[in-house]
């Protein structure tokens, strides 16, 4: 199949292998895989496995070999949208191109992870991910930086179109320090009857990460949910939101986030715009609050602009109960082992339709965490 830049894994130590492994990332395993280090393409093929017509390859190289993707390119998040967006087009980013043909449905999970090895670096990314109608995908996304190193940026631009009947599974886990900044920016469209559904978790250190992805439903009967899952460490920021418009009749969105404030800020900016008749959706926000000296802010926004539709919220912040405790102390538990179980337990992520190769990556990223402490 075509490729990017190829390469195995020799940009990677064992050090930066157990790194990734902690975002869902195996470079060992048999299935489409996509790195990039720093900003320079270093796995971009399929592993040997026949994908039915999959595109996997560096979005320049696409550039050069479809003429679609420039079409596509930039229309869905703008180059003038803030100050970011701006350096990722001027810088000319790199990253992924990934295309599903028709009706087909890929059973392994494409893999993608974006590493920063330097001390300092800026990492700009751009993305670009098409299904045409009825094709089924899951992703996943692995951001890091080595473990070695404590500050950089990554500023990464993702754009995705969900043709008819189409599903995208898009699962971001990221893995930072505390001294980094990142800024990703999405835009995604989905057609008529497609369901788009986004997590993005983030459980580790980082001075401070600002997301708000925007979701087109533009044909009648599509769906999204869009899911977070932030653990805020004292001195991390962490501002994770979403805009869904339900642009057609029968459209459906669900935003929830849940949030563990140890120290840190997590703010859940949410907005549901209503366009069209027949529409639902649904705004939910938990905070569970460890400490003193942090911040939970939940902010859902619902707007309607017409009279047949249906948008709800609800939003509830607190702290672990002192009967969680003591049930859990009472067992033979440390209270630091029972602060992690009901920590881990508060995050788990379940949600209908991930696969459950997706799933088991997020739990063991769960288990690796819980194992090593928060």
């Amino acid at each position: 199949m075509p490729g990017g830049k190829k390469g195995k894994s020799g940009e990677f130590s064992g050090r930066d292998r157990d790194t990734l492994l902690d975002v869902g990332v195996d470079l060992s395993a048999e299935r489409p895989t996509f790195a990039l280090v720093n900003d320079r393409v270093v796995v971009s093929e399929a592993r040997g496995i026949t994908q039915k017509g999959l595109r996997l390859l560096s979005l320049h190289r696409a550039r050069e070999e479809f003429g679609q993707v420039a079409d596509l390119s930039w229309k869905l998040v703008s180059p003038d949208r803030d100050e970011f967006t701006r350096r990722a087009h001027e810088a000319d980013a790199d990253g992924y191109f990934i295309h599903v043909p028709a009706g087909t449905r890929l059973e392994l999970p494409v893999q993608a992870c974006f590493f920063i090895k330097l001390s300092g670096y800026t990492q700009t990314v751009h993305n670009l991910i098409l299904l045409d109608q009825g094709a089924e995908l899951h992703i996943t996304n692995g951001c890091a930086i080595a473990s070695y190193l404590d500050n950089g940026s990554h500023l990464g631009i993702t754009e995705i179109y969900v043709g008819k009947g189409a599903s995208l599974t898009y699962t971001m886990i990221h893995h930072w320090a505390e001294d980094v900044e990142v800024r990703p920016r999405t835009g995604a469209r989905v057609e008529e009857g497609g369901t788009y559904i986004s997590n993005y978790i983030s459980l580790r250190r980082a001075r401070h990460v600002q997301t708000s992805p925007v979701v087109e439903l533009v044909g009648p009967g599509a769906r999204t949910h869009l899911s977070s899952v932030i653990y805020a460490h004292a001195g991390s920021t962490y501002d994770v939101g979403g805009t869904v418009r339900l642009l057609a009749r029968g459209t459906s969105a669900e935003i929830s986030s849940r949030s563990v404030s140890d120290g840190g800020v997590s703010v859940a900016p949410s907005m549901l715009e209503a366009n069209a008749p027949g529409v639902r959706g649904h705004v939910s926000c938990d905070g569970l609050m460890l400490s003193d000296g942090g911040e939970i802010k939940a902010l859902p926004s619902l707007v309607s602009h017409v009279q047949d539709a249906s948008l709800t919220h609800e939003a509830a912040v607190g702290r672990i109960s002192d009967e969680e405790m003591f049930y859990l102390t009472a067992r033979g538990l440390s209270p630091e082992q029972a602060t992690s179980l009901i920590v881990r337990g508060f995050l788990s992520v379940r949600v209908p339709g991930i696969p459950p190769a997706v799933q088991a990556n997020i739990d063991r990223t769960m288990e690796l965490i819980g194992e090593k402490g928060f």
